[in-house]
This record gives structure tokens, C-alpha cells and sequence, in this order.
């Protein structure tokens, strides 16, 4: 089985890290994967799907009718089983092209939680419903919050197919963490967009003496976070890493992992922290808070800098030894729920066609 799953520029976000992790898993049960990059580069983590062992295709995107027949005929042209779209931006043309070149299992995963309204909500709506119904696409949701929305926004019926990370990299490390001494570390994983919220995490700081801050991703073009840190007086407490390859390293030398998001689809980087068995600190928001279900070691505040300082300050009060028990606990339970294989599955199950019927109209009620 052939399957080209359609990205925009190739990032180490979510999407991206779950095919590259996946890749052995589906390639153990005869499922080849492609991928065709629509951005304006193919991106930073082209390589690494190349080395888990994906074709890396690239048609830059563009709002013109010769793209769209560049990708009608690159569709056509190749023998896929499935065409397996992932991002909001011309999905339902993608999927109208795909169907007219003949594909017939087209697949959409819905990565977050798009909160459109006016008039843009009811044409995304009605864009769904000719997708799901007159092209026969099959969408899946990335967590319960995603799918709540796509019904409560578009009276859209999904299924629920949980993300995944990758459980045999990110276990606890059998050396002891650091010695935290006076001093707290925490971690934030993600690219400098204004949802990310990291300017929250900056402005606690300047409450919080006796904390310091690494900050795993890449920068804004204009060096944003860098320039806030510099005027709020905490630049020395900063480290600004980049994007970072092996988050393991970062983690091992952390004390909390923070994602102060004002909103998420799922928020792997999360998941992966709690597999190496750091404890975590999320934001009460949409996509999130769905975590709550799984753990009762997960904590929670409101994305603003007030509370991230208080939460931290309750953080720093509670003993090493309850520390190191959440983090195990919150490993245990990411390696139990959101493991590869069982993730990998899913979506073979939705490429095969033998979802269960109903389950997306179970998840919308």
C-alpha cells in the first residue's frame, strides 16, 4: 500500500514527528509512505523523513490555477493507495483534485482546533460536508477537543485517532536528575509563534529569581522572545537553543516542562516530555486539558504570567522525592496511552477501511 501524506512546509511539529516515528511501524506491515511538502521550501525536517524513509516530494504552493494542475497531475500520475491530507489551507481542493484523478481512500486528519466563524466558518463548513459526503474523505481528530470543536463549529462528524510520540526514544533516564539545588530549571518545545505564549513564561520570570529558562525551538525572523527577554532583565536566567534534535538532552536538564499555549491540537512535545519522565505544567485551554483525563499528576493554570508564576512557586515547594514520583507516574502513563505502535495502528485500520462504523457519529454525540 502506497500512501502520500500532503504537508505544507516540513517542520519538527507534531504531523511531521508522528510520520517520521511511525514510518518502521507501517513499513513492517507493507505500508510505503510518500510525502509532498506544498511550502515555499520543503523545510528543516525534510532530511529527517528521508531517513526514516520517506520520498520527500515538493510543489510550492500557490494560489493559481497552474498549481493546481501541477497537483492533479503529480496525484495522477503515481499509483497511491491512499492520499492522506494534513493541513487546513486548500484541503478541500486538494481532496476535489485527488478524487478527480481517480484516488478513491482519501484521508484527512485535522491537527487543530480551527475556531473560524462569519462567513469563512460556514464556507469551511460546507466545504467539510462536501468532502465527507461527495468525495467520501474520512477525517480523524487529533484529541476529543479537536473533535468537540469540528461538531460544535461545523457540525462535522470525526474520529477521534489520538496522536502518538516516540515511545522507545523518550523514556526516563536511570541517572538521577540533576541537582537543582536553589535553583529551578523549566523548558518550553516549540517554535516562536504568538500561540505558543512563551512571552508568558518570559514576564513570570521576572517574579521568579530563582528560575531559569530553556527555551527548545526555532526563533521568530525578528528575534522577538530574545528582544523581550533583554528588556524584561532576565536575558541572563534565557537560554535560547534553536531547534533541537535529540530533546532528551533538554530534558534531562530540566526540572518542569512548561506549554503555556493558548491553544493546542494534542501538544506532542508534551507527551514526549512526560514519557522521559519529567513532570509537566500545561495550560488550561482547548487541547490540553484533555490530559487531565489521563492523569491526576498533571498540572494545570491559566495561560497567563501571574498564574505560571504561582504554579511554579507551588511546583518549587513540593519535595524531590513527590517530584521524581509524578514524573515516573506521567511516564508510565504516556508509554501506556499514546505509544507508536498502537497510534501506528490506528491509522493503518483507517487505511484499510475497517474503522468501526459509527465511530465518528459517537464522537460528535
Amino acid at each position: 500500500m502506497r500512501v502520500l501524506h500532503v504537508l505544507n512546509e516540513l517542520r519538527p511539529s507534531g504531523a511531521e514527528t508522528m510520520l517520521r516515528v511511525a514510518a518502521k511501524s507501517w513499513q513492517r506491515q507493507g505500508i510505503a509512505g510518500e510525502i509532498l511538502s506544498t511550502g515555499e521550501t520543503t523545510g528543516p525536517y525534510a532530511d529527517a523523513l528521508r531517513e526514516a524513509g520517506y520520498r520527500i516530494h515538493h510543489l510550492p504552493f500557490s494560489r493559481s490555477l497552474r498549481f493546481l494542475a501541477d497537483f492533479f497531475l503529480f496525484v495522477r500520475r503515481r499509483e497511491f493507495d491512499v492520499v492522506h491530507l494534513h493541513s487546513e489551507r486548500a484541503t478541500f481542493w486538494y481532496a476535489a483534485l485527488a478524487r478527480a484523478a481517480g484516488k478513491r481512500r482519501l484521508v484527512r486528519t485535522i491537527h487543530a482546533a480551527f475556531d473560524f466563524d462569519g462567513m469563512l466558518r460556514m464556507r469551511r463548513g460546507l466545504q467539510r460536508w462536501v468532502m465527507r459526503r461527495v468525495f467520501g474523505l474520512q477525517m480523524a481528530a487529533c484529541s476529543e477537543s479537536v473533535a468537540r470543536l469540528e461538531w460544535e463549529r461545523f457540525r462535522n462528524p470525526v474520529s477521534v485517532l489520538k496522536n502518538w510520540f516516540d515511545s522507545d526514544f523518550y523514556r526516563p533516564t536511570t541517572d538521577a536528575r540533576r541537582d537543582t539545588g536553589e535553583t529551578l530549571v523549566l523548558v518550553t518545545v516549540g517554535n516562536c509563534a504568538a500561540v505558543k505564549n512563551h512571552n508568558a513564561v518570559l514576564r513570570a520570570l521576572v517574579r521568579l529569581p530563582n528560575v531559569e529558562y530553556l527555551h527548545a525551538g526555532c526563533e521568530g525572523v525578528g528575534l522577538e522572545e530574545r528582544a523581550l527577554a533583554q528588556e524584561l532583565g532576565v536575558a541572563e536566567r534565557v537560554r535560547f537553543l534553536g531547534m533541537v534534535t535529540d530533546l532528551r538532552l533538554v530534558f534531562r536538564s530540566a526540572d518542569l516542562f512548561v506549554m503555556p499555549s493558548f491553544q493546542e491540537g494534542f501538544g506532542i512535545a508534551a507527551v514526549e516530555a512526560m514519557g522521559a519522565g519529567l513532570p509537566v505544567l500545561l495550560a488550561d485551554v482547548e487541547g490540553l486539558r484533555d490530559f487531565g483525563e489521563c492523569s491526576d499528576a498533571i498540572r494545570f493554570c491559566a495561560p497567563e504570567s501571574s498564574a505560571i508564576e504561582e504554579a511554579v512557586r507551588r511546583f518549587m515547594a513540593v519535595p524531590a522525592m513527590e517530584r521524581a514520583a509524578a514524573g515516573a507516574a506521567l511516564s508510565e502513563m504516556a508509554h501506556r496511552t499514546f505509544g507508536v505502535a498502537a497510534g501506528a495502528e490506528r491509522y493503518t485500520a483507517l487505511y484499510r477501511g475497517a474503522l468501526p462504523e459509527g465511530n465518528a457519529r459517537e464522537v460528535a454525540a
